[in-house]
Parts: C-alpha cells; sequence; structure tokens
C-alpha cells in the first residue's frame, strides 16, 4: 500500500507533463494552412483587379461582402457602393497598371487584406487625367470559402 501512495503522485506528475507536452504541440499547428489562404485571396484579389477595369459593375459589386463599409463619406454601404461605382464608369473612369504589393491572413484564415498600388483614368473635358495611388482592402472568408471585401 505504501508502493502505491509513492507510485500514484508520480503517475499523475506524468499524465500532467504529457498533458501539457500534447497541448504544446496542437498550440504549434495552426489551425488552417495559412499559405494556402493567402495565395487563395492573392488569386480573389487578382481576378478582382483583372476584371473590374472592363466596367463590368455586377463582376465588381459581386466582390463586395453585404455589409460591406467604406471609410469614404461618399460610399458607405453596398448600395451607396453600387451608385458610385456605377457614376464611375459612365465618366469614363477606369483603371490600369493595378498590381498586389501585399497579401496578409489572419492566424484563423477567416479574416485577410490587400493592399494594392493603381493608376486610374479619369476623361476631364475630353483629355486623360492619370492619377496614382493605393488602397488597402479588408477581406472575410465566406461559408462557402470565396473572399469578399468587407471594407476598403
Amino acid at each position: 500500500m505504501k508502493k502505491l501512495l509513492l507510485i500514484l503522485p508520480l503517475v499523475f506528475m506524468l499524465c500532467f507533463v504529457y498533458g501539457c507536452e500534447l497541448r504544446k504541440e496542437r498550440a504549434e499547428k495552426p489551425a488552417v494552412d495559412v499559405a494556402a489562404e493567402q495565395e487563395a485571396l492573392r488569386d480573389a484579389c487578382e481576378a478582382w483587379l483583372l476584371d473590374g477595369p472592363k466596367h463590368d459593375l455586377e463582376y465588381v459589386m459581386s466582390y463586395l461582402a453585404d455589409d460591406v463599409i467604406s471609410a469614404g463619406a461618399i460610399m458607405q454601404d453596398k448600395e451607396g457602393m453600387r451608385k458610385f461605382y456605377s457614376d464611375l464608369f459612365e465618366t469614363g473612369f477606369y483603371w490600369t497598371n493595378q498590381s498586389i504589393v501585399r497579401v496578409k491572413v489572419s492566424k484563423s484564415g477567416d479574416l485577410g487584406y490587400t493592399t494594392v498600388s493603381y493608376e486610374t483614368v479619369r476623361i476631364v473635358e475630353g483629355e486623360a487625367k492619370t492619377t496614382k495611388g493605393g488602397i488597402n482592402f479588408v477581406w472575410e472568408k465566406q461559408a462557402d470559402g470565396t473572399w469578399k471585401v468587407v471594407a476598403l
């Protein structure tokens, strides 16, 4: 009986140490493949950037989440953005030379952002005006696995 009382605490301690090691091992393994999610986000952003300049309003809107918001005072929600982009396209506005500068996805794999550099061309009084700039898009992974813009 005395041997059992000596061995029992040792067994509990070994179980505790083993459990801690398992927890550490699980914590080190990410729940999602972040690199694969970054690649999927890059692909979604590239598709959006390549086809957006074609003035296909519905295609541009298809990449915006229903609850998208904009930091700009001109457009706050999805319907406001629809009008904004429609008005832009009607005035001869278009993007050129868009390129993705950075793609980052959270460790949980459900949020990410892309930083994009661009040039825009706007026809003003028959003359093309070019502007260079950059923008950050915040993306959220949807239930169906697609990425959509939730903030810009």
